[in-house]
């Protein structure tokens, strides 16, 4: 025997504010102060929503998703590569790849 099975979404908004089933357009996932949302919006309300957000977004510092570390910038690989350089000619050990360690790091920084 075969199935299916539906899911109805109603606007979470309308159906607080008015009680209304209005069906919904969309699903928002948002964040805030640590905590994760997510909100079933009409077209309509999805755009109120995103607008009244805008100016708050358009100066806020994007962040990786799911966690994922951003990558290295160039200016950061050759400031690595300098330390690297400079520990050699300092006579310290250092590994080719992989971590720097602290110490040498700070003691790069108090050099320059």
């Amino acid at each position: 025997m075969a199935q299916k099975i539906s899911t109805l979404l109603f606007d979470d908004l309308e159906l607080r504010k008015k009680n209304k089933e209005v069906p919904a357009d969309e699903t928002i996932e948002f964040s805030l102060d640590g905590r994760r949302y997510q909100i079933d919006l009409t077209s309509d309300n999805a755009t109120k929503f995103r607008t009244r957000f805008t100016p708050y977004t358009e100066v806020a510092t994007r962040l990786p998703v799911n966690g994922a570390k951003p990558s290295r910038t160039v200016a950061r690989r050759q400031e690595s590569a300098d330390i690297r350089k400079w520990a050699k000619d300092m006579g310290i050990p250092v590994s080719e790849r992989g971590r720097i360690p602290g110490e040498i790091v700070t003691q790069y920084e108090q050099n320059h």
